[in-house]
């Protein structure tokens, strides 16, 4: 938090259903209305990514834009790797879009790798994106205290 408001947020799950994530049929029609919000309830669907046992699913990491570049983010994601370790995962995924070669940049300094690449044509008009990478990242010994570095 600064000054009161929040300036990042890491969404994540377990196989266990644990975790800091959410969003439903009703957050989408409320965020869009029923116009905009119906035409992108099948993408709850397509973009669910659940996580597999000793896993944990990172759904989205987030930083005030004036806030980029200044470590908001690495700090984020070595909190989300100690809350990993707690929960006994041993291994991190998330999906970067191409459109946010900041983000992917991010997860590659933080030892992230990239494995598959989707194509997502048909999201390109609704979501503003065309692929998809799958990154994982080993959760170490050294990421079981928040803060320490790998």
């Amino acid at each position: 938090m600064r000054e009161g408001r929040i300036v990042a947020i890491a969404g994540y799950r377990t196989a266990d259903g644990r975790g800091l994530t959410g969003g439903g049929a009703m957050d989408v029609l409320r965020a869009y209305g029923p116009v905009r919000g119906l035409p992108r309830l099948p993408l709850l669907t397509v973009l669910e990514r659940n996580a597999s046992r000793g896993e944990m699913v990172m759904d989205g990491i987030a930083v005030a834009p004036e806030l980029r570049g200044l470590g908001i983010g690495a700090r984020l994601l070595q909190e989300v790797y100690a809350i990993a370790a707690e929960h006994g995962c041993d291994r991190l995924r998330l999906d970067v879009i191409d459109v946010n070669p900041r983000a992917r940049a991010l997860y590659e300094r933080q030892g992230f790798r990239a494995g598959v690449t989707r194509r997502t044509p048909l999201l390109h008009n609704l979501m503003g994106f065309e692929a998809v990478t799958t990154m994982h990242r080993t959760i170490t010994a050294a990421d079981r205290v928040p803060g320490a570095t790998s």
